[in-house]
């Protein structure tokens, strides 16, 4: 199961096992950031989609990247992507000039999962 980051609701990455498998619960919501501002001093922006896993629900930010990936993948109607489930895969990547690990998210397919798999037609 993912660790939060200390005591916010947001999943840190360096405490997320490689290959979690969450389901998107929300369509997303733009937020103040509260840790990065853009060369001007502004705060930047970030966009926040509610996630769960085994049960557990949290908050993971989306990159621009990431975000790139889920609408190839899901079309760009954030409220189409609820319910649909991802992959987070870990990568260390530069972040404000420090190595990090990062979440690079990956798309499932829309196949059954095993509870579900009498209610589709063979």
């Amino acid at each position: 199961m993912p660790i939060l980051s200390d005591g916010a609701k947001f999943l840190k990455a360096s405490a997320t096992p490689n290959g979690t498998i969450v389901r998107i619960k929300s369509e997303g919501e733009w937020i103040v950031s509260t840790r990065f501002k853009y060369a001007d001093g502004n705060p930047q922006q970030q966009f926040v989609v509610e996630i769960e896993e085994n049960g557990n629900r949290n908050r993971l930010t989306l990159n621009k990247g990431n975000r790139e990936t889920l609408i190839k993948a899901f079309g760009n109607d954030t409220k189409k992507w609820i319910n649909k489930e991802i992959r987070l895969n870990i990568l260390l990547a530069l972040v404000s000039g420090q190595k990090k690990q990062v979440f690079d998210v990956e798309p499932l397919g829309e196949t059954p999962t095993i509870g579900s798999l009498e209610e589709v037609n063979l």
